[in-house]
């Protein structure tokens, strides 16, 4: 894969991860208020989520930053 695509890659998992970050933010702040409206699963597979798009941006950026 050219640099392009791991570029590109990297701009979808920060998108991904900065989406669940607000949606957990968002959670979080309505759970303190005494209504949370995510499951604690949905919360749990969030987390994962972050972790994989963390090693995909980690990978992607120094993929596409060799020649």
């Amino acid at each position: 894969m050219n640099s392009r695509a791991w570029r590109l890659i990297c701009w979808i998992s920060l998108t991904v991860m900065g989406i669940l970050a607000v949606l957990s933010a968002a959670n979080m702040i309505a759970r303190n208020n005494g209504g949370a409206f995510l499951p604690d699963i949905v919360v749990r597979v969030i987390g994962i989520v972050d972790m994989v798009c963390l090693f995909l941006c980690v990978f992607s950026r120094i993929k596409g930053n060799r020649r």
